[in-house]
């Protein structure tokens, strides 16, 4: 099903000769051609909230306006722009060759939608403000489609972005190599039965603004020479197709490292012999995780002797029955506790 959405911002193009030597292309940065796993009905959440690099400039009642971060669910994606095989000029500046603005729109089907776009942290960002920031004085339209806006968005938002590296002097991406251009947030939930799945795809796709114009998704301009065909030279695109995998963690008691059903020393001892004796692993590591950092490692140990004879905090839950938690299924597969 081919996404398309309508645009209240019309981008003024010269039709002009162009040089078409080389290679441009667009990719989509994530888990494409994968199979995500997770819990039945849980979500598509990295637990980062956003981070890094989704941030807004707020107004505090003190009267003092400070950038944070923005809150969302899901996992950030990459737009990626690759450039290969451009001709050698010379001695003639780089912005002969040298992509100056580019354009591209996504769009999304299937369990996952996308839920925010940012060129913070990438080459379109404004110089200085992240190291990776190549634009100075330009111009950057990047929003999602508000479906509220036009007859011609269905119910999935799509996204679009916009870049103008600078509106005067020498300013271009890399002649040769790879760059992100874009930060796509993705978010939705894993099927609601265990062994389901549900696959789709995030691509690159079109606008049409409201006179008619048709803007081309993926448009690079260099040289100074803009085009209204498909870049200069054309622009390659590659789509991401994904499947989202419900299977259940099995229940477990967080700190109890080797699976017996009760937390004491030689839960430690296990870890301990884990980490530095080379003794076989828990065959539930998320238990292992005593202080629920994602890692495992002597501070396990250090937290569950603390809480035993310390009387310190206790451990995250599940603690001190079983239960469940989203963790990523391999590191406490069905059947690897005492829990049932």
């Amino acid at each position: 099903m081919t996404r398309i959405a309508t645009l209240g911002f019309l981008l003024v193009t010269t039709s002009v000769a162009a040089q078409t030597n080389g290679r441009f292309e667009f990719r989509i940065d994530g888990p494409c051609g994968e199979t995500i796993v997770g819990p039945p009905g849980s979500q598509y959440d990295d637990g980062t909230g956003g981070l890094p690099y989704y941030t807004e400039w707020r107004e505090f009642p003190d009267g003092v306006t400070r950038l944070i971060a923005r809150q969302w669910l899901g996992h950030t994606w990459e737009v990626v722009f690759t450039t290969e095989d451009l001709p050698d000029t010379g001695n003639l500046p780089d912005y002969i060759n040298g992509v100056q603005w580019w354009q591209y729109a996504l769009g999304a089907e299937g369990p996952l939608e996308i839920v925010d776009m940012t060129t913070d942290g990438t080459a379109g960002c404004s110089s200085g403000r992240f190291p990776e920031c190549l634009r100075l004085v330009g111009y950057d339209y990047t929003e999602l489609v508000d479906p509220s806006e036009g007859d011609q968005i269905d119910e999935n938002v799509a996204a679009y972005s916009y870049v103008l590296l600078t509106f005067s002097g020498i300013r271009t991406l890399p002649l040769e190599g790879s760059v992100a251009v874009g930060k796509v947030r993705l978010f939705g939930r894993f099927p609601e039965e265990e062994g389901m799945t549900a696959s789709g795809r995030v691509y690159f796709t079109t606008w049409v603004a409201p006179t008619g114009y048709h803007v081309v998704a993926a448009t690079v301009s260099r040289g100074r020479t803009y085009t209204e065909e498909i870049g200069d030279p054309p622009v390659t695109v590659i789509d991401c197709e994904y499947t989202l995998k419900a299977s259940s963690v099995a229940p477990f008691i967080r700190c109890d490292s080797n699976g017996d059903g009760a937390i004491d020393v030689a839960d430690a001892v296990h870890t301990l012999n884990e980490l530095y004796l080379g003794h076989p692993h828990s065959s539930c590591s998320a238990a292992a995780d005593c202080n629920g950092d994602g890692t495992r490692d002597l501070s396990d140990a250090v937290f569950g002797l603390s809480h035993i004879f310390v009387g310190t905090a206790p451990p995250p839950r599940p603690y001190p029955s079983c239960g469940r938690v989203d963790v990523p299924v391999e590191e406490c597969p069905p059947g690897s506790t005492d829990c049932g």
